[in-house]
């Protein structure tokens, strides 16, 4: 049953949003409706995928309106989203792309591209673009052209400092490719302001599209530094604060890294989905453990931010959790996810066990194919390794060869060589010990 209908103020687009996933339109898209109905201007949103049709032909044939369940212990509500003023695949025009980009009527873009679209390759010097960065540079080369004010850029990825990476990645791009003044833009009068997103949104089910399902909290703080005008996201509840930083690593390490771990030792032991997980009372005491122990003395606390609570509240959601999230589908990636969730704690000891453990069952969700991963067949290939060798590979694989313990993994790599439960709650238990 469809309680509010979101959206329906808005006065025609002033976003662009590249990554038109799940998680933007029941997150992003979701608060900037609430905000358009609260502060009505231009603030309907340009939806582009990267290459797959089926969202953008599923908003078409929809005019744009989805709906988003929100499954909680209580019971669900279900909003119906009227921000999609039009929708595009990047691959079949990426000229169109540019072009919404470079608009003078866009004042903000917004992005959910995965982790994994925040590097330059020679993809990024065709024109016209396909890559993210690409785009972002290829945007400012037509406004620089053109005259028109810069926009705002607003990461919504799980990327450790994801505005200014992009920021220096585009950057870097345009000074590559001979846009001295492009570059100059882009570092001195685009905005890329930090910027902290968090709800659990599960894949959505074939056949299902556009609509989504997610679970019914929500949280964004984001940077107060804007280029120019902006949705009023604060009246779905986003924190717009000085500094996004300390919330930032809170969100990786209260919120990311603990969901890793939850994600490899739930399928090690058997487990499908977060809240089945949880129930199970070696995977709580890992998470509980893993959050007091290692995570929480790496974040600072700050205005309205209390590591400690916030740790709690994690553990309170995943026990809690309704929504179906698939533990494969969080533990999908994790070459790209880990580096940024386990970094800090590993740097600040190297030979932490839980960190360390968490990698190792990555490791081994790989070797039993329980999960995705671009680099699948590069840890498949160190399979037959002494430990030692393997656990040597696998942390340069991942970057974090000078930060982590490559004993400590070697250690766990011997133990969980193709284990049953029984060993896996057996290591977890000497780890509480």
């Amino acid at each position: 049953m469809t309680s509010r209908v979101l959206g329906s103020a808005s006065t025609g687009p002033g976003i662009v949003h590249l990554g038109a996933g799940a998680f933007a339109r029941a997150h992003t898209w979701w608060a900037t409706a609430i905000a358009a109905d609260a502060k009505p201007g231009a603030w309907s949103v340009i939806a582009v995928a990267h290459r797959s049709h089926d969202v953008v032909d599923a908003l078409r044939r929809r005019r744009g309106e989805y709906d988003v369940a929100l499954v909680g212990a209580d019971g669900t509500r279900t909003d119906r989203v009227r921000i999609v003023a039009d929708a595009m695949v990047a691959a079949d025009d990426p000229e169109r792309v540019v072009d919404a980009l470079a608009a003078p009527h866009t004042r903000v873009v917004t992005v959910t591209a995965t982790e994994a679209a925040y590097r330059l390759d020679d993809s990024d010097l065709t024109d016209p673009p396909l890559s993210l960065v690409g785009q972002i540079v290829s945007a400012a080369q037509h406004r620089v052209r053109d005259g028109v004010p810069p926009p705002t850029v607003v990461v919504c990825d799980n990327v450790e400092d994801g505005g200014p990476l992009l920021r220096r990645l585009a950057v870097e791009l345009a000074d590559r490719r001979g846009l001295a003044e492009v570059a100059d833009h882009l570092a001195s009068r685009w905005a890329f302001p930090r910027s902290v997103v968090d709800r659990v949104v599960p894949a959505v089910a074939p056949g299902c599209e556009p609509d989504v399902v997610a679970d019914p909290a929500f949280r964004w703080v984001i940077q107060s530094a804007f280029a120019d005008v902006r949705p009023a996201w604060e009246e779905a509840g986003a924190l717009l604060v000085p500094d996004a930083g300390p919330w930032q690593l809170a969100k990786l390490l209260l919120v990311n890294a603990p969901h890793s771990l939850l994600a490899y030792l739930g399928l090690a032991l058997g487990h499908r989905l977060v809240g089945e997980a949880m129930g199970d009372a070696t995977v709580r005491a890992a998470v509980e453990a893993a959050l007091t122990n290692e995570l929480v003395p790496c974040v600072p606390g700050a205005p309205r931010l209390d590591p400690q609570a916030q740790a709690a509240e994690t553990v309170r959601r995943f026990a809690a959790q309704v929504v179906p999230h698939d533990l494969r589908q969080i533990g999908a990636g994790g070459s790209a996810k880990l580096p940024h969730r386990l970094g800090h704690p590993l740097r600040r000891n190297p030979d932490g066990g839980w960190p360390t453990l968490c990698i190792a069952l990555w490791v081994l969700a790989i070797d039993r194919g329980q999960v995705t991963d671009p680099k699948a067949e590069d840890i498949a290939a160190t399979a037959t390794d002494a430990a030692q060798d393997r656990a040597a590979r696998v942390l340069d694989l991942l970057g974090l060869d000078s930060v982590a313990s490559r004993d400590r993994l070697a250690g766990w790599l011997a133990v969980l060589g193709d284990p049953d439960p029984s060993t896996v709650r057996d290591v977890v238990a000497a780890q509480l010990s």
